[in-house]
């Protein structure tokens, strides 16, 4: 939604525009993720290429401290920015950073376990 720019208005939407937005989301889930399985068994390369293309685009838009996709106040004000900021307290970036490891840590560790059960 964030890259859609439809972020602020699906939270702002009635509790029935949201049971919607959630079934579709579900819907939508289920159905790319069984055309990605599909897609890894028979083209593995060319998919992780894409998709590495596309996390590397997207980026711009999902920098954790934006100042690039705009922000809309519920008032009704937007303010749009167009650079990548930095946070303004320097703990922000140590969670931030914090987080990362600890997420890379956890893919690590679940890459060593699926390789040890795969050689048992």
């Amino acid at each position: 939604m964030l890259i859609l720019g439809m972020y602020a208005s699906v939270l702002a939407g009635s509790i029935p525009e949201l049971i919607v937005f959630a079934i579709g989301a579900v819907i939508g889930l289920a159905l790319f993720s069984s055309l990605l399985g599909w897609l890894l068994e028979n083209h593995e390369q060319l998919v992780l290429v894409v998709l590495l293309g596309i996390m590397l685009g997207s980026f711009r838009v999902l920098w954790p401290w934006p100042n690039g996709v705009g922000y809309e106040y519920p008032e009704g004000t937007t303010v749009r920015g167009t650079g990548l900021a930095l946070p303004d307290a320097s703990g922000d970036m140590l969670i931030g950073f914090a987080l990362a490891a600890i997420a890379f840590g956890i893919t690590l560790a679940i890459v060593r376990f699926a390789k040890a059960e795969e050689s048992a």
